[in-house]
């Protein structure tokens, strides 16, 4: 199996278990409060928890691969342990053992975070990234020439809105989970339309932001409904959804200080676009 080349790629590939890095280095924050470090210990204790119990999970697994995969095939529907396709199916316990060997070797070498096998486990790299990874790498490209170029013409460099803000003002960091900015996950299936989820990611965050309302968009009418330039399952690109969502689907408030969302759940079912 080819090696990864980027963390994305391994956060796909492979389910990624425990929290980020913050929970486990808040326990040594000096500047947390008694009762924040006892809640930041005790996360973290659960976490090792977690942990161990998953590892614990792998270690068996590998004792036994051939009973694991069966089941592990049995639980994602696999069409091929089904029909009982056995070359299919050894070919597809080779991808999964090595992917297996990939976890057992990855989850030693770090503490923040751990992996497992999700229903992808049985698909190579390369695979993965044909049926999943539809960025339109091309088109991002001509469009950054494209603006490089318009910039030299201006003979000016974009503004950037936030460029005299007090970064010792801010927070540290902020979740926005808690804040309400962000739905819930969402699985593409096998459709390269990485980009839809990307866009609609954006724009269900900055609405709840500015809105306080958290709505959760269609990825399936950016699939449908957006085609002029990006290519639905085909791959796409972020920069073309956006434009495609003011144009047709977003509305702003009398005075433009908020945004309105007026895009609607869509699917194939609900009509033309």
């Amino acid at each position: 199996m080819a090696p990864r080349s980027s963390t994305m790629l391994i956060a796909s590939l492979f389910v990624v278990l425990a929290a980020s890095s913050s929970a486990w280095a808040a326990v040594d924050s000096s500047s947390s409060s008694s009762s924040s470090s006892a809640a930041s210990s005790g996360n973290v204790l659960e976490l090792a928890a977690q942990r161990s119990q998953h590892l614990a999970h792998l270690a068996k697994v590998a004792e036994d691969p051939a009973t694991h995969f069966r089941l592990w095939a049995q639980r994602h529907g696999r069409a091929y342990l089904a029909q009982n396709d056995e070359a299919e199916l050894d070919r597809r316990f080779k991808v999964w053992s090595e992917n297996l060997r990939y976890v057992l070797d990855y989850n030693p070498k770090h503490s923040t975070h751990w992996l497992g096998l999700n229903s992808l486990a049985d698909l190579t790299h390369d695979e993965y990234r044909a049926r999943y990874l539809g960025f339109d790498g091309a088109a991002h490209k001509r469009l950054r020439q494209q603006k490089r170029a318009s910039n030299s013409l201006l003979a000016q460099k974009p503004s950037f809105k936030y460029a005299d803000v007090d970064v010792g003002v801010l927070p540290k960091e902020v979740d926005w989970r808690k804040e309400g900015a962000v739905t819930e996950v969402k699985n593409q299936q096998q459709c390269g339309s990485c980009w839809a989820f990307s866009t609609t990611g954006s724009v269900e965050g900055i609405n709840a932001i500015f809105t306080k309302q958290l709505v959760s968009l269609s990825e399936q009418e950016l699939v449908d409904c957006d085609t002029d330039q990006d290519r639905g399952c085909n791959g796409g690109l972020m920069d073309y959804a956006f434009e495609f969502i003011i144009k047709n689907k977003v509305g702003r408030a009398a005075r433009g200080e908020q945004i309105a969302i007026l895009w609607s759940r869509h699917s194939r079912e609900a009509g033309p676009c």
